[in-house]
């Protein structure tokens, strides 16, 4: 659970803002946001009722509160023990690792959405099962997958402005790229979604500039990449400001694997400071266990397609399954299993790494 906090203001625009965006109710009272636990104001709208408490000084910034803190407030911990299996889902999702998974330009989406037809994991009732990261490169006009997002578990949105770079024929416009990622984002009502971090292409003030425009015209605060150039106290204030961080730079190796024994100093000063952090392109299945995100995203479950190998969940992980010497795996069987496979192992990992 986040409680999202921000600081009152005397200025009455600043005020009227914080209405608009649902932070002051019409009083200019503090609500209580939560975040993560979806069905929490649903479920015990009376202990959502009970704490509306008015709390200040966050920075101005939305932050979340870690049970440990909430559990110090001797207001939010009295009403909390009344209602143990409210406190006992917030737990639950404040040690939740999230597996987004991502189809990474692939047109696998298309056979385990073909599944669907039979009761497969894209039915609406299955998308309900899993995380799901895209990037907005890779989504096209009447994308599949566009309909389906209000049903994800959880949907993540990468900007995807280097896929979109590669796949350019000339000079890139950045400028017009992001009008468009805007547009999706308020026409989708996108919960989620990164930055623009383009800092080897444009500069990181350019970024910041990007970051700006893009959280003023939807109204929402993006989610920022940390890059190692940007140094250790930009990655601190990175926190400080934002309660949902990532790092960057995993997959191109631009943190190598011998580095990633650091990667607990970053979990701990993000936590620390009331930030969840995500991984991204972060799925080595052995250092799932060591470092503890509370999010990561993968494409491996589409590495069966192109290496010829099936997952299997085995209670505890997952086992490849090496097609024989000198043949090949069907690609719609192959794609529709290890996607159900994935969603397996994403749904233990949620509760067990």
């Amino acid at each position: 659970m986040r409680i999202h906090l921000t600081a009152h203001g005397s200025n009455a625009g600043f005020k009227d803002y914080l209405k608009e965006q649902g932070v002051l109710d019409e009083e200019g009272n503090m609500k209580l946001h939560i975040a993560g636990l979806r069905r929490i104001p649903e479920l015990f709208p009376e202990v959502v009722e009970e704490m509306k408490l008015h709390l200040a000084g966050c920075n101005g910034g939305r932050r979340r509160m870690p049970v440990e803190a909430m559990m110090s407030d001797p207001r939010i911990k009295d009403t909390l023990q009344k209602h143990p299996d409210v406190l006992e889902a917030i737990k639950k999702d404040e040690e939740a690792m999230r597996i987004y998974l991502s189809r990474a330009g692939t047109g696998l989406w298309k056979p385990v959405q073909e599944g669907a037809e039979n009761g497969g994991p894209l039915s609406l009732a299955g998308c309900g099962k899993f995380y799901v990261l895209e990037s907005f490169a890779y989504i096209k006009p009447n994308d599949v997958i566009v309909p389906l997002i209000p049903f994800f578990k959880g949907f993540l949105l990468d900007s995807g402005a280097f896929t979109f770079m590669a796949q350019t024929k000339g000079s890139v416009d950045f400028d017009e790229y992001l009008r468009r990622y805007i547009a999706f984002i308020k026409k989708h009502d996108i919960q989620h979604f990164f930055e623009l971090d383009i800092d080897s292409v444009v500069g990181y003030e350019k970024v910041k500039e990007y970051r700006r425009i893009l959280e003023r015209e939807t109204g929402r605060r993006c989610i920022p990449v940390w890059h190692r150039a940007r140094g250790k106290e930009d990655f601190l204030r990175m926190c400080d400001e934002y309660d949902y961080v990532a790092i960057g730079g995993i997959v191109t190796k631009e943190i190598k694997p011998s580095e990633h024994r650091y990667f607990p100093w970053f979990i701990r000063e993000a936590h620390k400071r009331g930030a969840r952090i995500h991984g991204l392109g972060y799925t080595n299945l052995s250092g799932l266990s060591k470092y503890h995100f509370d999010s990561v995203d993968s494409s491996s479950w589409t590495s069966g397609n192109r290496f010829g190998h099936l997952y299997k969940f085995t209670g505890r992980g997952l086992q490849q399954i090496h097609k024989p010497p000198g043949t090949r795996v069907k690609a719609r069987i192959t794609a529709i299993n290890n996607f159900v496979e994935w969603v397996k192992f994403s749904e233990w990992a949620e509760t067990h790494l």
